[in-house]
């Protein structure tokens, strides 16, 4: 309990300090990009390498992959339901806000220095599901609702992965591990530097895009797309429990999962569609607060 509470403490410091540091001029309201490129381009991709150097083989982990693709569209579908008879704004924050798990910057290094190397493969399993969705898919899937053809088709979305540095260094690394082939030891060792600081980048990046404008008008829509988000997860989480066929320590991974943040890229998507920027950032900064809170508390009890 005590080494889970320093780890907690330690996130949490990042995070308040990169915060701190910007409102203090110390950065600008920009050089989180600069630390983005830095740790979603190298540092993630070397703490994915790393994690592969232990793993076996299992193969009922590819079955963390269609999770991801199903807790997504359930996501979708219930923004698309509720917003049904509003305006095309408005659906499109329900949609694009409601769905997304944000991966690569905070929930793949948060259990990466709790769980390690296993909880970056399931992660980065779940991700490969979830991915398609943040980058594209869920705008393309709000335009359907809009019956519009002038969106970013999903093919389209899709094909951004292929300039995903992380994502590709995931599907090299599974092939390599999976082909039976042995990276020196000396490989490793060159890039175990690089890897380890994933986390103090990430979780400092967290804290510099951090803000939180609050809004009177904000409090009803963004109330409701939190506590769909939040009641889903708990219902997802007692669902992998108590039924999904992983081990015990693998449905613990996917617990923490689906209480990750909203993707930190939806408030763009939503942007494209003319809704509410400025509430869908709110909401994605919200929603860190409250992953930080319950996955934090789960570390507990899981």
């Amino acid at each position: 309990m005590k080494v889970i509470l320093l780890k907690i403490l330690s996130i949490l410091i990042i995070i308040i300090s990169g915060y701190t540091l910007k409102k203090l001029s110390f950065f600008s309201k920009t050089d989180y990009k600069l630390i983005s490129k830095i740790a979603l381009n190298i540092t993630l991709p070397a703490t994915t390498i790393l994690s592969f150097k232990t793993f076996q083989k299992d193969l009922s982990l590819l079955g963390v992959i269609p999770i991801g693709i199903i807790c997504n569209l359930i996501l979708l579908s219930i923004g698309g339901f509720i917003s049904r008879k509003k305006d095309d704004k408005l659906k499109a924050l329900y949609i694009i806000s409601g769905s997304g798990y944000n991966i690569g910057s905070f929930t793949l290094p948060f259990l990466y220095n709790f769980i390690g190397p296993l909880g970056v493969i399931c992660t980065c399993m779940f991700d490969t599901g979830n991915a398609p969705f943040c980058v594209g898919g869920s705008y393309s899937f709000a335009n359907l609702f809009f019956k519009k053809n002038d969106g970013e088709n999903l093919i389209k979305s899709l094909s951004k992965l292929l300039y995903s540095i992380p994502f590709i260094t995931y599907i090299i690394m599974l092939f390599i591990t999976f082909s039976n082939i042995t990276l020196p030891e000396s490989f490793y060792s060159l890039i175990s530097p690089i890897g380890i600081s994933n986390t103090f980048l990430s979780m400092l990046m967290i804290g510099m895009m951090f803000e939180v404008e609050f809004k009177k008008e904000y409090l009803f829509h963004s109330a409701s797309i939190l506590i769909i988000r939040y009641s889903m997860a708990t219902i997802f989480a007692l669902v992998f429990y108590f039924l999904l066929p992983f081990s015990l320590e693998i449905k613990k991974i996917l617990i923490l999962l689906m209480f990750a943040p909203i993707s930190g890229v939806g408030p763009i998507f939503v942007d494209k569609c003319n809704g509410d920027v400025g509430l869908a950032s709110f909401i994605s900064s919200v929603s860190i607060i409250i992953s930080v809170i319950i996955m934090s508390s789960l570390m507990f009890f899981i």
